[in-house]
C-alpha cells in the first residue's frame, strides 16, 4: 500500500526538478526565438512532464503525479519570473498552462485506452 504512494510522491517531487533543469538547459543552450519559445512551453513541457511522471511513477496511471508536478513547476516559474524579471513572455508562459493540462490529459487517456 505504501509503495504506490511513495512512488507518486517521488514523481511529484522530481517532475518539477526535471522541468526546471530542462528550462535551465533550454535558456542557456537554445536562443529565444518566438518559435522555439512557443514550441518549448506548449509542447516540450507537457510531453516532458508526462514521460518524467511515467518514468518515476513506474506505471501508466500517472495523471495525478504529472498534473501536480506541472502545477508546482508553473507556480515556481511564475513566482520567479513575476518577482524578479517581469518579462513580457510571462503572459505566454501562464497561458501555456491550459494547453499543457489538456495535452497531459490526452496523453494519459490515450495510454489508459491502450491497456
Amino acid at each position: 500500500m505504501k509503495k504506490p504512494i511513495v512512488r507518486r510522491a517521488f514523481a511529484m517531487i522530481f517532475v518539477p526538478l526535471v522541468l526546471l533543469a530542462s528550462t535551465l538547459l533550454y535558456t542557456n543552450i537554445i536562443s529565444f526565438g518566438v518559435f522555439s519559445v512557443i514550441l518549448y512551453w506548449f509542447v516540450g513541457v507537457p510531453v516532458l512532464t508526462h514521460y518524467t511522471a511515467k518514468l518515476f511513477n513506474g506505471n501508466n496511471k500517472n495523471m495525478s503525479a504529472a498534473l501536480n508536478g506541472l502545477l508546482i513547476f508553473y507556480a515556481i516559474i511564475a513566482g520567479l519570473v513575476y518577482l524578479n524579471y517581469e518579462i513580457d513572455s510571462l503572459r505566454m508562459i501562464l497561458i501555456s498552462v491550459i494547453p499543457a493540462l489538456v495535452m497531459i490529459f490526452l496523453l494519459n487517456s490515450k495510454e489508459i485506452q491502450t491497456e
